[in-house]
């Protein structure tokens, strides 16, 4: 051997290897063999073998350095003694580091006395450790204190991210802390498997402070018996139950596994809700779909390294934990198994034959197995994950660190589930941290819609999103239940359960616990038709039993379990009973049979061959006395057969569900109905019909009846569907009714709903009818007097959205609407132009136009208006201003608003009475009543600016035409009347001409007009002025210009000139009204506003005479020489230069002559330029002129 030498203390190796040799450094050796062995401080040597290696000769030269752990190489060293070409490492564990430990918080001056240490633990003295802690940092990892827990310890001493455990390296001063979870260094205590684990005295043989009981036929993961008591339950027997292990063996709590302390006669017992110790493992392989075969789990079977091994369908994305354990007398079989809500398309929940693929993607193979023996396991979920009680199951921090599984139940542990969480999370949801409500528990802590129950992913962070998944609905509290002799011997009840006869044929899944106030009290129950000579009296043999019964009995006539039922195996040909497994019944595979059948054997009867026909089904194919349907007993090759010639099987009653898709989904059975949510099923409809083996494809569909009429409108509402959907030809149609359709509700729309959005008001409504179409009216309709809503499409159209019509054939205001339609969502112009997908016209006229008052304006005043309003009730109001003549035929028709323009102010076209064409929109308005009009002007009125405007293209009203006025002075009285007649043959009725006459002065002449006018603006025609055969008086302006003076041109017959001078004037009447003076000019004196029109008017006849000539050229051209605009001065020189043949052309440019000079002696003088108005000054100047 090579001389041996060790750095440090090491008592281990020096008393197996007493020539070692301590050193303080590696510059300490000195050996006398050609190499040497150096073991480092901190190290144990765990194989002394080691040190019989040899290495070959061409070795000799290198330095060997062996494993202290299975990922780090040191510890150990075989040197060279003179040069080293180099290191060669050998892939063998033959030591571990092994440090002090110090049950102190740090170090504080160990490393002083111990120079050659490299770290040190200190621990919590309160924890139960591992007398050694086989655990050390990695040989690159820098000098970190390393933080540990203890899985189960503590936990409310360190709940956080730092546990008690730490390991200090020298340095530990200045060092970084790094947190871990939990140090594989828990006090293990012993385990004793036995036959009884209620016999606490064997563990008497062991001094050690606690030691486990398990039942000897538990199959368990030694690696999870870990678990640890805390220090407020020391001193406890601790009772575990597995969950799928020995159920029948162990159907109360306490189950088969004890942790006994050391003083166990006088401790009491903790019965823990879940069980710390897993089921043994298995390989798991992944495969296709198509790989379910025995060649496929041969080739697994000499690949796995367990007896039993899974094989799973690669497609799963489930991510707990697989843990089953088969029973001793399930050992022959493979077992199969589904995962809740998960590849459910591809194994269905009616698959359930498990030689079928698609029984289930998930199987329990052992590996002598035999193919031709499955196990359908339809109570099994085999995803597991692990489950913690704690105080506050929202605080994770502690057992993020404990769990062993990627996700975790964190359970309030005042929650009582006795049942197993089979809950297996899609793989969307494993993101989540999701939350569960227990139906009926807690409710006073846990009022909203958070509950007491989490399942937790152990990435969980403070980003985690959580998802509330609702209620955990479990049955009624499960009781154990005992098989017993004797129901009446109490001594075997530990805890409240069952006992049961166990001559009794019964299913061991009991829905019942007893109320709060019998809960004391003893409960007997008998089974209808078995051990009824056994228990003749009240009392039967099924006991609830309480623990501590009070001496009372109740007497129960309802039975809490169901009888026991066989297996139904579904076959060719049931006359061949080699398909039998076990006690089941053989049953031809055409008969529609309810999947649990009730019947059973009597206990003498039992070894018998029982056979059976179904009533009214296939009876061409067993005519005679022997029926298709088998119960098989064990030993049916020795058996007798029994014919039973009356049939305790009665027509089928098969599933009702409200879909098609549901049923499908959910059903077990080859039929199921299907009845629609908005029908009702006529009283005496028999539910047990069976189509014939000839209709056995065909979905059967019954009548319905009108909810009105009571007859016959379509076939739906009630249906019979295969399993497996009909893909072609026609329904069965049944001419029987089944079910009388619930009347549609008819909803009438508010005002507000139309603020908030169609499709919501649309969606609202939808959701709180039962019926799967609604009528729904919109608001302010008035509905046609015999319309009663008595229109029922048919299945063809019921996809359809139905629009009624109204009295002038417009689709609006009363529309059927199915709920499919609003799986698209529709904009309220959608809606209104009834934009739908599918959608029908249907002709039946639904609504009337209402009739709505009317408010005949005097005026455009806002007082008048907001006055008249708060009269009205109705939604609605038509208002007329006082210059139109209404459209009566409008207002008595009726008009009711589109669905989009309920809100708006409508108003309608105006018709020029003297044109018949439309000339604007006003005159004729609708009002919605309900809006507020405080803020509304009398501008906003007069000039029809609103915000809310509803242009209606249709004549509403006309126009009142304005009054025409002729002013004459002292003209010739049958020129003026030519003139005057020639204004009404233009088809102006007289009584709108009136014939002003020898009014002193324009002024008082105009003001004349206006106070006869009865429109609010008037013509004016002068005397001189013969009208144009096309000027026909039919200029209406619009309302911006109602107060501005117009004035068309004229022709001159003297000049030539053709402007203003002498034209037809259209004057607003108030304004006139209200003046108190005019300028020179009083067409353009009277308003700012003036507006020249460029139509001739007609030929200004002023040369009747010498005066009137030189009248009208003196006035005309005082202003055109006063106005200093270039247009004026181009007038007033044709004027001055006109040397034509006209009639008193010499007059008229006299006139003009002189009435340039007078404008221009007088042009500061107001008073005296004013008298060219006064029509005597003006003849007193003719008179001294000439």
């Amino acid at each position: 051997m090579f001389d041996v030498y060790y750095i440090g203390s090491n008592s281990s190796l020096k008393e197996v290897l007493p020539f070692a040799k301590q050193i303080t450094s590696a510059k300490d050796v000195s050996p006398k063999t050609k190499m040497y062995w150096l073991i480092e401080p901190n190290i144990e040597v765990v194989d002394y073998d080691v040190f019989s290696h040899r290495p070959e000769m061409y070795d000799t030269k290198y330095e060997h350095v062996w494993k202290w752990d299975s990922n780090n190489y040191g510890g150990i060293r075989l040197i060279p003694k003179r040069t080293v070409d180099g290191v060669k490492q050998v892939n063998k564990i033959v030591c571990k580091k092994r440090f002090d430990i110090l049950d102190t918080k740090t170090p504080d001056k160990y490393f002083d006395s111990n120079s050659y240490a490299s770290h040190v633990w200190c621990v919590d003295k309160d924890y139960k450790l591992d007398s050694d802690i086989n655990w050390a940092p990695g040989n690159f990892e820098p000098d970190y204190i390393h933080s540990f827990h203890l899985r189960g310890q503590l936990e409310h001493k360190y709940p956080a991210e730092e546990g008690g455990i730490k390991l200090f390296p020298r340095e530990w001063k200045t060092a970084d802390t790094k947190f871990h979870k939990f140090l594989d260094a828990t006090v293990t205590y012993p385990i004793l498997y036995v036959e009884d684990v209620n016999d606490m005295q064997q563990r008497d043989i062991l001094e050690d402070e606690y030691v486990w009981l398990i039942d000897q036929q538990h199959k368990i993961n030694v690696k999870t018996v870990d678990w640890v008591p805390d220090p407020f339950e020391g001193g406890m027997i601790h009772a575990f139950r597995m969950p799928y292990q020995l159920t029948e063996k162990y159907p109360m709590a306490m189950g088969g596994i004890r942790l006994v302390p050391k003083d166990w006669k006088e401790a009491e017992i903790k019965i823990h809700p879940a069980c710390p110790v897993e089921d043994e493992n298995y390989d798991v392989f992944y495969v296709d779909e198509n790989e379910f075969t025995a060649e496929v789990f041969q080739e697994y079977a000499e690949r796995s390294r367990t007896d039993w091994f899974w094989i799973v369908d690669r497609d799963f994305e489930f991510n707990g934990k697989l843990l089953y354990v088969p029973a001793e007398h399930e050992q022959e079989y493979i077992h199969v198994f589904k995962i809740p809500g998960h590849l459910d398309f591809r194994y269905p929940n009616d698959f359930t034959d498990p030689w079928d693929f698609r029984c289930g993607g998930v199987r329990l193979v052992n590996k002598d197995f035999d193919y031709t023996k499955h196990k359908y396991q339809p109570k099994v979920v085999p995803v597991r994950y692990d489950i913690f009680y704690i105080d506050n199951p929202s605080d994770f921090a502690t057992i993020l660190k404990k769990s062993r599984t990627k996700m975790f139940w964190s359970i309030d542990n005042e929650h009582t589930i006795s049942q197993i969480l089979n809950y297996v999370p899609t793989r969307d949801e494993q993101k989540y941290l999701l939350n569960f409500k227990v139906s009926n528990q807690l409710l006073h802590k846990y009022p909203q819609e958070e509950g007491g129950v989490y399942l937790v992913p152990t990435s969980y962070n403070s980003n985690t999103s959580k998802k509330y998944k609702g209620k955990l609905t479990f049955k009624s509290k499960e009781y154990p239940i005992l098989f017993v002799d004797d129901v009446e011997d109490l001594s075997v009840v530990t805890e409240d359960c069952w006992l049961i006869d166990k001559e009794y044929q019964i299913n061991d899944d009991i829905d019942w616990s007893p109320g709060s106030f019998e809960i004391r009290c003893q409960h007997t129950f008998h089974v209808p038709k078995q051990l009824t000579h056994k228990y003749p009296k009240e009392m039967g043999g099924v006991r609830w039993v309480p623990n501590d019964w009070n001496g009372e009995y109740i007497i129960h006539d309802d039975l809490p379990v169901k009888p026991k039922t066989y297996e139904i195996i579904l076959v060719e040909d049931p006359n061949d009973y080699s398909q039998a497994i076990g006690e089941c019944w053989l049953v031809d595979k055409e008969y529609l049979i309810d999947q649990d059948i009730e019947w059973l054997p009597s206990n003498f009867e039992r070894d018998y061959i029982h056979t059976f026909h179904a009533e009214g089904q296939l009876e061409h194919k067993y005519p005679e006395a022997i029926g298709g349907i088998r119960w098989v007993p064990l030993d049916w090759e020795n058996a007798e057969t029994k014919i039973h010639t009356e049939s305790p099987f009665t027509k089928p009653v098969f599933e009702k569900y409200s879909t098609e898709e549901e049923g499908r989904e959910q059903t077990t059975k080859d039929w199921f109905w299907v009845i629609d949510s908005d029908v009702e099923v006529i009283t005496d409809f028999d539910f047990s019909y069976v189509p014939t083996i000839w209709d056995s494809e065909k979905t059967h569909v019954w009548q319905k009846l009108h909810p009105k009429t009571n007859r016959q409108y379509d076939y739906a509402g009630v249906k019979l569907c295969p399993k497996v959907k009909q893909t072609t030809g026609r329904p069965k149609y049944i001419r029987e009714p089944a079910c009388v359709q619930i009347e549609y509700p008819v909803y009438h729309l508010q005002p507000a709903d139309y603020k908030h959005g169609l499709y919501d008001v649309y969606e609202r409504l939808a959701a709180q009818s039962n019926t799967d179409m609604l009528w729904i009216v919109d608001a302010y309709t008035q509905l046609q007097e015999d319309f009663n809503f008595d229109y029922y499409p048919t299945q063809w159209d019921k996809k359809n959205v139905h629009v009624f019509a109204d009295e002038d054939g417009n689709f609006k205001n009363v529309r059927l609407v199915p709920k499919s339609a609003l799986n698209k969502e529709y904009t309220n112009k959608e809606i209104a132009n009834n934009s739908f997908e599918h959608l029908k016209q249907i002709n039946t006229i639904a609504s009337l136009k209402p009739i709505w008052p009317v408010i005949h304006l005097q005026s455009l005043e806002r007082d008048e208006f907001v006055n008249a309003m708060k009269a009205i009730e109705t939604p609605f109001v038509w208002t007329t201003d006082p210059d139109i003549k209404v459209n009566q035929d409008l207002l008595v028709k009726g008009f009711m608003p589109d669905l989009l323009d309920i809100n708006k102010i409508h108003t309608w076209q105006k018709q020029n009475s003297r044109t018949d064409k439309v000339h604007a929109y006003g005159g004729l308005r609708l009002w919605p009543t309900d809006a507020d009009y405080s803020t509304l002007t009398s501008d906003t009125l007069k000039f029809n600016k609103f915000r809310n405007l509803k242009y209606v293209k249709e004549v509403g009203s006309t126009s009142i035409p304005y009054e025409i006025f002729l002013i004459s002075y002292k003209e010739d009285y049958n020129e003026v009347d030519k003139r005057l007649l020639k204004v009404v043959t233009k088809g102006i009725h007289h009584g709108w001409v009136t014939h002003i006459r020898g009014v002193k002065g324009i002024f008082e002449a105009h003001k004349a007009c206006a106070e006869k006018c009865k429109t609010d603006m008037f013509w004016v025609i002068d005397a001189d002025a013969d009208v144009t055969d096309d000027f026909m008086f039919d200029y209406i302006p619009d309302v911006y210009d109602k107060e501005v003076v117009h004035v068309w041109a004229s022709q001159n017959p003297v000049n030539g000139l053709e402007y203003g001078y002498g034209g037809v004037k259209l004057f607003p009447t108030e304004m006139v009204r209200e003046a108190d003076t005019w300028g020179i000019d009083f067409t353009t004196g009277l308003s700012n506003r003036f507006k020249s029109m460029p139509q001739i008017s007609c030929v200004t006849k002023f040369n009747t005479d010498a005066f009137s000539t030189w009248r009208s050229a003196f006035r005309e051209c005082v202003k055109l020489t006063l106005n200093d605009d270039a247009e004026s001065q181009e007038r007033l020189n044709t004027w001055l230069n006109t040397r034509g043949e006209e009639d008193f052309t010499a007059e008229a440019v006299k006139g003009a002559l002189e009435g340039n000079q007078f404008a221009k002696a007088n042009k500061n003088s107001l008073e005296e330029l004013n008298k060219i108005n006064d029509y005597e000054w003006l003849e007193q100047k003719w008179n001294q002129l000439n």
